[in-house]
């Protein structure tokens, strides 16, 4: 017969046992096939920390890009450069009735929808503008200042290089009957473009993936006099969205899947590692070059492979899954930098860093447009619609900003957040036969660099 002692410690072993299982069986639910989950846990309530107030007529007509600790503030009657203290650092002016924001690291390109003028800027200032002949139905940057242009002819599209002061670097022509440049990127080594060719032939939907050496000089593989060098068939998909990773890898994202192209070693024989699609993507975020946050809408007709809607997948270039978050609502907005992502749900946010760590939790009581990380990952502007905040978050708060403005005007919640560098798409037409892409023989009329002059403050 166990003594009463011996009994103790029996009781004792047990509650220890179980308290062990208990322990190992929260850190399975967290860490299941290699991905993270985070554990709910409470949150102090706290009033926002507002720093800094920038009122606007109407967001409509505003667009904020935060690089580092400064902010490009853009309207339709030019660009500020400003402090995360409201300074302005430099003003130019234009006129555009609605423009957007290409940005890439420190670069900013401002357009407008088939606009004739492109307006290249750094922290610094304008770098170099491009006035047309034909409209601009899409443009791309990379990091160098390099802008790649799709224009719209009568008869066939032109994608133009420009290098990082302005002067044409080089030009190609497409005319083949329902085939046009959808999107396009610049490697960040200033040497290779890539485009992704819609092709409406046949009434199927399809995507080329072609490549060219922005210099020719640097074609040492093919026997192409347009610097071309290779190209891709995606069957039965529509590419609307490319971007340039580390490591010259070409991605694209279509509606079938995410493709990663390796043409870091300028070979003929370009490399695919594919990452299907199994759902409807809802947003998209770039978190610098090394990984891409998705976010699941709707499945597609195949719902046994499909993730649940609102899922959050971070990926690598390898088509690797490096973490996976499940909101709780409906996503409506996402934007990375800073090495986090901002996850909207209308008017509540919450920052994962990496994908698998909550930083902060923030609530407005107003529609917000836009929030984005400026200077660290604890500071974020917030734009609501006639004014933004710049806020201070402090770690496992959640945060509420009762002052936050928004004009009455019927449209609830964030607008669909746009991942940078993408290049606007292209509305469909259908251009007469003419022979399919080759290079110009002659240069472009185009002006290729005509500064504009510096005439103050742009205004609101």
């Amino acid at each position: 017969m166990a003594s009463a002692h011996n009994s103790q410690n029996f009781v004792k072993k047990v509650s220890l046992l179980l308290m062990v299982v208990a322990v190992v069986a929260i850190v399975l639910l967290n860490y299941t096939d290699g991905t993270e989950r985070l554990l709910p846990k409470p949150l102090k309530q706290a009033s926002a920390d507002i720093g800094v107030v920038i009122p606007y007529e109407n967001y409509k007509y505003v667009n904020f890009y935060c690089n580092g600790n400064k902010i490009f503030y853009v309207t339709r009657d030019g660009i500020q450069l400003l402090d995360m203290n409201n300074d302005t650092l430099w003003t130019d002016t234009f006129s555009m009735n609605a423009p957007y924001l290409i940005t890439e690291g420190g670069i900013v390109g401002v357009c407008e929808e088939k606009g004739k003028s492109l307006y290249i800027y750094d922290t610094k200032g304008l770098k170099y503008s491009v006035q047309t002949q034909t409209p601009i139905l899409g443009f791309s940057i990379n990091e160098n200042g390099y802008a790649a242009l799709i224009l719209e002819n009568d008869s066939h599209y032109d994608v133009n290089v420009y290098d990082n002061k302005g002067t044409l670097a080089s030009e190609y022509l497409f005319a083949e009957p329902n085939v046009m440049p959808l999107s396009c990127d610049i490697s960040d080594d200033n040497r290779i473009l890539g485009i992704a060719l819609l092709d409406i032939n046949d009434i199927k939907v399809s995507s080329n993936i072609v490549f060219y050496y922005v210099n020719k000089s640097d074609d040492l593989v093919s026997d192409e006099s347009d610097g071309f060098f290779s190209s891709y068939a995606l069957p039965d998909s529509a590419v609307t969205m490319v971007a340039f990773m580390e490591n010259n890898y070409f991605t694209t994202i279509s509606n079938k899947e995410i493709s990663f192209f390796d043409v870091e070693n300028k070979s003929t024989d370009v490399k695919k590692t594919p990452f299907p699609l199994n759902n409807k993507l809802k947003e998209v975020a770039f978190e610098g070059k090394k990984n891409i946050a998705l976010c699941y809408g709707e499945p597609y007709n195949d719902k046994s492979k499909a993730k649940p809607q609102n899922t959050i997948e971070w990926i690598d270039t390898k088509g690797n899954v490096l973490h996976d978050y499940q909101a709780e609502k409906n996503v409506t907005y996402m934007n990375s930098s800073f090495q986090a992502t901002i996850i909207g749900c209308d008017r509540e946010f919450i920052a994962l860093n990496g994908g698998s760590k909550r930083l902060w939790n923030y609530r407005a009581l107003q529609d917000v447009k836009d929030l984005q990380f400026v200077g660290n990952q604890n500071t974020v502007l917030v734009a609501g619609g006639v004014e933004a905040h710049i806020i201070k978050m402090q770690k496992d708060e959640y945060v509420e900003d009762m002052s936050l403005k928004s004009k009455e005007d019927g449209d609830g919640g964030t607008v669909p957040s746009a991942a940078p560098k993408v290049t606007k798409p292209v509305p469909k037409k259908e251009p007469s036969k003419e022979p399919s892409k080759e290079p110009k023989q002659e240069p472009s009329k185009e002006p290729t660099k005509e500064p504009t002059k510096k005439k103050g403050g742009a205004t609101n």
